[in-house]
């Protein structure tokens, strides 16, 4: 492996990401830079005791670095160059994708949605996981095409994939979809 690289660049906002359990992670937009090859636009931040650890700011000079050569990760702020104009960063108290309020366990980092079963971000993360080729193996059935049918109600959860073609009919007349895609679609899922 290389040693890893550095680069400089500048928080420009937070999202504050719902994973597949719930698991809320703050990741970094930066001004876009060059790292061994790769522009870099993300880096994440782990969890918020990490950014208190940090001490990030929205709007800070940081550096950055490809962790593993691959995850873009930031390293430190760099202090010296605060303006003043800096934005402290702390969890959100409500869930970016269902409004539930969020809950952090004791002596426990992660902050988390318990709304397993209605948060939006979860159940596409969830069906995510499920349809990739590490699961089930569903080729066609990626994000884009699952966000649709959340959307739409014709899918609920990881059931829901295989009753899918009780609705074959309305599937096909769907934007951007015909009876050729949607046939290749339900014989991957049989």
């Amino acid at each position: 492996k290389f040693p890893a690289e550095y680069a400089r660049t500048k928080i420009i906002d937070i999202e504050h990401s719902v994973g597949r359990t719930g698991t809320i992670t703050p990741v970094a937009h930066v001004e876009p830079v060059n790292i061994m090859w790769v522009t870099v636009q993300h880096a994440t931040l782990h969890n918020y005791d990490e950014v208190t650890l940090k001490d990030v700011r929205i709007g800070d000079m940081v550096f950055v670095k490809r962790a593993g050569e691959v995850i873009p990760d930031i390293v430190s702020s760099i202090v010296s160059e605060r303006t003043g104009d800096e934005t402290v960063i702390y969890p959100p108290a409500n869930c970016p994708s269902c409004n539930h309020s969020l809950v952090r366990d004791e002596g426990k980092v992660a902050v988390y949605c318990p709304n397993r079963h209605l948060c939006p971000a979860q159940r596409l993360g969830a069906l995510e996981t499920y349809a990739s080729k590490h699961g089930a193996k569903i080729e066609g059935l990626g994000t884009r095409i699952l966000e649709i049918f959340l959307s739409l109600g014709y899918l609920t959860d990881v059931v829901s994939i295989y009753r899918l073609h009780m609705c074959r009919a309305e599937l096909e007349w769907l934007d951007g979809f015909g009876v050729k895609s949607i046939g290749n679609l339900l014989w991957e899922i049989e």
